[in-house]
């Protein structure tokens, strides 16, 4: 099926910035559209922390007049997604093309028209320094400080002086800008105006006379240069070293992004026509509705390829495609902004890729722990006096916490107990009591890790700093925090016992949480899953007598039922409906039961179907879950339901009518909850549609557990063991799949009929 069939087209104009459309690559990311007559786009990038990591900010916008006006009669703005450029068509041959390249940070804008036009090129910006060159060019940039008072106060608070040379400082002197450029632009004025509420500054370029063509640039450079003036020596020396490398560089931008959409790929009803697909009521339509989202999976990759180049992670609320809010809030306003890194919520932003086989974009966060391992090592040392490692749950940019709150007191953000002062033993930890022993996300990360080892993706000692000390932190706390309680490292039968513990934010004062054990089993027997000779004998020997003290996954008797609790105890509850339910983190993301264990996969049936707290989870938004866990439960109709919910947000029948419907269909609002684009939302919906197709334990690939049999289907995923899985789905029935390498045909397990 011809990726075209997915292209979105607009013909009339945007109201403002919400109606943005994107297009990307490299490290850059834009939000470009047309407003009455004029041509604007946003410039992003995951990388331009300003400020020393309390925003990432946007580079400025570029609006582009063009006179006479070329869209009088003919309007027409497509995404071209093969090619990853943004095509505005007008009047008479009138053309302007908008792409980036993916080797160099370098935005290009190529106009060509039949009637000679003249072009008024603005930049635009409320917050970066900017100027005219004596070259014909706008110069703008953001410096950061050369010293970081926000850090040394985090350092002061967190108590973290004795180990402050394992921080390293991503954002000192970083500059983050650009030059804005065109052949036959010259210097016209500076302005100044409102856009959205938001007061901006522009200098304007403007064409010396009429043109048929033009070739505007946008160099950016995001780099901690020595100097502000070494920064422009190397921002000059890239508008150099591509001046006549445009061709070329195009060329391996389309290559890049050839292979890219080859990698993978989820395409529902692939013959039908997709002029009725895009116009159907997918609330009465259900063809349409399982067509839009097979095309809204492929887009919301679309946004996650387009950071292909990036230093840093993929923030959950909003990457960097969010713009301004009507209400007045300047482009750079994020949702949960001080959360800055919530793992919590980034998982769910990474873990389909695995299955994508898009590793090269796994490599910010893999970084991200990686890089860090010293550091926490040496905070878990500090504190605690223990080996192992406690990657915070809100972690910024500098690896401590970004949600730290009183650094003398203990406080409950629920109202569930009185504020505290602080023990000896709780600096470290979080202020807030819901976050101080939550530590969940760092084994989901590090399982994520494991993962991609066995995919085959990552060497397992690259990976293995992070996963072991991920274990020996949980073995090491819980053994001194039990002779320090108890007078005895485990209990009498040789167990760990985890308490103080959390499940997940909801829960805490808790022991055995189930979101624990399971993570801990999982990445343990992972781990040992894989041939000895890939571990030294250290590590071996390790796993192997951790695996002997974990403590079982705790259940409980209901009605005759046996059900999955959130620990063996806790003491605390909070709010069930914006919480998670770290009952099933026993199906995902740690796979603790599977279609190969009938008695486990019934256990979390129960707790899915007859839970009372369960009722809470099964929003279908942000990044509630139900559509993952059901897809791993194998009740076909329920993940049908979910997926169509999450991927048509908010038109389908679960939508709220006040949920405003951005004009691209992926850029997912949830008011009160992430800021939109809502990435979190478009990670958890990705994974729900991969495990209704495919999902993996053990050698095993199990195909269709979830699929409804009317959804026809072409598909390619990845699986273990450097496994590639190509299937078509017909009326029913698996009617094609061939698996690489064809040793591995035999674990796979075709379900339900198919």
């Amino acid at each position: 099926m011809p990726l075209d069939n997915y292209n979105i087209i607009w013909t009339t104009p945007s109201e403002n910035a919400t109606g943005s459309m994107p297009v990307g690559g490299g490290n850059l990311q834009l939000n470009a559209w047309r407003e009455k007559d004029d041509l604007l786009f946003y410039l992003g990038s995951t990388d331009s922390y300003m400020d020393h990591s309390t925003q990432l900010g946007k580079l400025g916008r570029v609006r582009l007049q063009i006179f006479p006006n070329p869209f009088s009669t003919t309007f027409k703005q497509e995404l071209n997604l093969q090619e990853s450029e943004i095509v505005f068509t007008g009047d008479e041959g009138f053309q302007l093309k908008v792409w980036v390249d993916v080797f160099h940070p370098i935005v290009h804008v190529e106009m060509q028209s039949e009637k000679p036009v003249e072009v008024v090129a603005h930049y635009e910006t409320w917050k970066l320094e900017h100027q005219f060159t004596e070259d014909n060019r706008i110069l703008f940039y953001h410096r950061n400080a050369s010293t970081n008072a926000a850090l040394e106060k985090m350092i002061e608070e967190q108590r973290a002086d004795p180990f402050k040379d394992k921080i390293t400082d991503p954002l000192k002197n970083l500059t983050s800008g650009g030059v804005l450029y065109a052949e036959g632009l010259i210097p016209f004025v500076a302005d100044s105006g409102v856009y959205m509420k938001t007061p901006y500054h522009s200098l304007v370029l403007k064409s010396k006379e009429l043109l048929k063509k033009l070739d505007l640039r946008v160099a950016i450079r995001i780099e901690q240069d020595e100097t502000l003036e070494q920064w422009k020596e190397q921002l000059y020396t890239l508008t150099t070293q591509t001046a006549q490398t445009a061709t070329s560089d195009r060329q391996q931008s389309i290559a890049w992004w050839k292979e890219f959409w080859d990698r993978s790929y989820i395409h529902i009803h692939p013959d039908a026509d997709p002029a009725q697909m895009v116009h159907a009521d997918v609330r009465k339509d259900e063809k349409a509705a399982a067509w839009q989202v097979g095309r809204n999976y492929q887009l919301f990759r679309y946004l996650l390829g387009c950071t292909h180049g990036a230093r840093h992670p993929i923030l959950f609320n909003g990457g960097i495609f969010n713009v301004d809010n009507t209400n007045g809030q300047s482009p750079e306003y994020r949702n949960w902004q001080g959360c800055e890194f919530m793992a919590q919520n980034q998982r769910l932003v990474y873990w389909p890729l695995l299955k994508t086989g898009d590793n090269d974009l796994m490599q910010p966060v893999m970084n991200m722990y990686r890089n860090g391992i010293k550091l926490q090592k040496a905070r878990a040392q500090n504190y605690w006096n223990i080996e192992g490692a406690a990657y915070p749950e809100a972690l910024n940019i500098y690896g401590l916490h970004a949600v730290y709150a009183d650094p003398d007191m203990m406080t409950d953000s629920f109202g569930r107990c009185a504020n505290r002062k602080r023990e000896a033993s709780e600096y470290g930890h979080s202020g807030l009591i819901h976050l101080e022993h939550h530590y969940t996300s760092m084994l989901d990360f590090a399982y994520m890790f494991l993962e991609a080892a066995r995919f085959g993706k990552e060497e397992l000692q690259r990976q293995m700093p992070v996963i072991e000390n991920a274990v020996k932190y949980y073995d090491n706390y819980y053994q001194q925090c039990r002779l320090a309680l108890k007078g005895e490292r485990l209990t009498a039968n040789g167990k760990l016992e985890l308490f103080p513990s959390s499940a997940l934010e909801l829960y805490c004062e808790a022991k055995n949480p189930t979101d624990v054990v399971c993570g801990l089993r999982a990445l343990v027997k992972g781990v040992l899953s894989f041939p000895k000779e890939e571990l030294t004998e250290e590590q071996y020997n390790y796993f192997n007598d951790v695996l002997q003290r974990l403590p079982q996954i705790p259940t409980v008797e209901k009605e005759g039922r046996t059900m999955l609790p959130p620990a063996e105890t806790w003491k605390l509850e909070g709010d069930q409906p914006n919480m998670e339910f770290p009952q099933l983190y026993a199906l995902f993301p740690f796979e603790t039961y599977s279609f190969d264990d009938t008695v486990g996969l019934n256990i979390a049936k129960n707790t899915w179907l007859y839970n009372s707290k369960a009722s809470a989870q099964k929003n279908y938004i942000c990044w509630f879950q139900g559509g993952i866990f059901t897809a791993h439960l194998g009740l076909t109709d329920e993940a049908k339901s979910y997926a169509i919910n999450k991927f048509l947000h908010p038109l389908g029948d679960r939508g709220h009518k006040n949920v405003p419907v951005k004009r691209f269909p992926v850029f997912w609002d949830n008011p009160g909850f992430c800021q939109c684009p809502d990435m979190d939302h478009g990670g958890a919906a990705m994974i729900g549609l991969q495990d209704m197709l495919m999902q993996t334990q053990g050698q095993y690939i199990y195909l269709l557990p979830a699929w409804p049999k009317e959804w026809n289907c072409n598909f390619k995923l990845h699986a273990p063991y450097n496994t590639i899985v190509q299937g078509a789905i017909q009326n029913g029935k698996l009617q094609s799949y061939k698996v690489t390498p064809a040793s591995r045909k035999k674990d796979v397990v075709i379900m339900n009929g198919f």
